[in-house]
């Protein structure tokens, strides 16, 4: 029996031949399975990643439609033989340009579509596949040289194989300009060098879908990167949870196992090559007690000034479409702001939120909406572990009238293990750090998907209901961030008396 890859089949095998034979032998095993385990530092912040990869690859796509101009379109929910009925149809016509033409080997059935599939003078065809990312990948090759020879083995007769990436030098003046925004490299010879090798991987991964022992394979980092695969939950079943897979990097971890032959976080308090902060995890661990370091953090309270702001905010990262004019690709932004002020006896008081909601870039907004509602010698808390830092230090730059040394973000007290306690599980989140020291059970949920709803209902009615459920959002982790603030306050008060 001649078992068939297509390009999704050969890139799980070629990441992990364990999952390939999951994937093909058993139906017990559910997909998007990783969740399980999105307590991990690491883990959680590549689903994060992924999602956002998702979200906008299919925008990137359609934009590379516009760029290349008319042509049919094969629907990707079209069963095989009605895809290859239909992009057998169009070359017949002589059409200029197919989108996702898929072809299969007259060898072993192997099958692939490819995003543009180009006719050239000379009644040839060019491979175009679109990437969101800004430079051409090594896994961007592999993919492209698996397409390139399933399309020469159906007799479909390619002349060059190019990679359309974007241009992240590229400056939004006005209209989106897709000649600018977009980047084509021949990456023929590049592809071609490759050949001999994708087809012996094409064989040996082939021989995983046939086996009837489940494959033995090491976790390590290809758990996790690019993406959490799907069977994390099922591989990971004998890691508990917490261990060294939680402070480590999965290679790491498992070079660590296998040197100590345990994964008792006690075995660890010693290892050399460990850092100072997953030393303070595992002692905290095993002694179940806080990590205090109290004169810093009083050192660092002595320097906060009433009244204090609090502000929280929504920012969209890693976008690679420039939604606004003087933007570049993959500009992180903040559209949606909260502040707050907390009086000397710690009432809490809110304030007008900023949302940005319309085409015009929203940073200009912003350095006002900063300068308003900051007062000169105040301090302004916040937590943050993305970008907002960097754009709060540019933005301080532009006012002319802050000073960066009044934004103290909080993240950076519990980052560096000024504190820490021990149900945080290596966590360094404000939802993990509130529910350690049992500061508040009202943990806001992330809101799903938010920069998928921002882009899509930006200038629309439904932009109301997002700002309604960002401000709801940022409300809760206000006061969080004010319970933050109060438990800091105690830990000094503390060590003064």
């Amino acid at each position: 029996m001649v078992y068939v890859l297509s390009k999704t089949l050969f890139l799980i095998g070629k990441r992990c031949p364990r999952a390939l034979w999951l994937h093909t032998h058993s139906s017990d095993f559910k997909r998007n399975s990783h969740n399980t385990f999105s307590h991990i530092p690491i883990i959680k912040d590549n689903i994060e990643s992924d999602n956002s990869t998702l979200l906008f690859g299919t925008n990137v796509g359609t934009l590379a439609h516009l760029y290349m101009g008319k042509g049919p379109i094969i629907n990707t929910h079209l069963k095989l033989a009605q895809k290859l009925q239909h992009t057998q149809h169009y070359i017949a016509q002589d059409c200029p340009i197919i989108y996702e033409a898929t072809a299969q080997s007259s060898q072993n059935g192997d099958y692939a579509s490819i995003d543009i599939l180009k006719q050239n003078t000379h009644g040839n065809y060019n491979l175009m596949e679109v990437k969101s990312g800004s430079y051409v990948r090594e896994n961007y090759l592999s993919d492209l040289c698996f397409q390139y020879i399933i399309f020469q083995e159906a007799s479909i007769p390619i002349t060059s194989c190019m990679l359309m990436t974007i241009n992240p030098l590229y400056h939004r003046k006005s209209a989106l300009s897709l000649r600018q925004f977009f980047q084509i490299e021949d990456v023929t010879d590049r592809i071609l060098s490759l050949v001999t090798k994708i087809q012996s991987e094409r064989t040996r991964i082939r021989t995983y879908k046939t086996v009837k022992e489940e494959p033995y394979v090491k976790i390590s980092d290809h758990c996790i990167t690019p993406y959490p695969c799907p069977y994390l939950s099922y591989c990971w079943k004998n890691i508990p949870r917490y261990s060294l897979y939680s402070l480590c990097k999965p290679h790491l971890a498992a070079r660590l196992a296998h040197k100590h032959h345990s994964l008792d976080l006690h075995d660890y308090i010693y290892e050399k090559s460990l850092s100072k902060t997953e030393k303070i995890d595992i002692h905290a661990h095993i002694t179940q007690k806080e990590h205090i370091e109290q004169n810093t953090l009083k050192a660092i309270h002595t320097k906060w000034t009433h009244p204090l702001s609090i502000i929280h905010g929504h920012m969209l990262n890693n976008i690679p479409i420039p939604l606004f004019t003087h933007a570049r690709p993959y500009e992180p932004f903040l559209f949606f702001l909260l502040h707050a002020s907390l009086s000397d006896d710690d009432t809490l008081s809110f304030h007008s939120a900023f949302f940005h909601n319309s085409h015009q870039h929203p940073y200009p907004r912003f350095v006002r909406k900063l300068c308003n509602l900051c007062q000169k010698d105040s301090t302004v808390l916040y937590f943050s572990n993305n970008n907002f830092t960097a754009l709060l230090s540019s933005t301080i730059a532009q006012c002319g009238v802050l000073k960066d040394t009044s934004f103290i973000n909080l993240h950076h007290l519990f980052k560096n293990r000024y504190y820490y306690h021990p149900k945080q599980y290596s966590q360094d989140t404000l939802s993990a750090i509130a529910a350690a020291c049992h500061l508040s059970t009202d943990i806001p949920i992330p809101l799903q998907d938010l920069s998928y709803r921002y882009v899509h209902t930006m200038g629309t009615p439904d932009a109301q209901k997002l700002k309604e459920d960002c401000e709801k959002y940022s409300h809760s982790t206000i006061r969080i961030i004010a319970l933050l603030y109060r438990f800091i306050k105690n830990i000094t008060e503390k060590h003064s008396s």
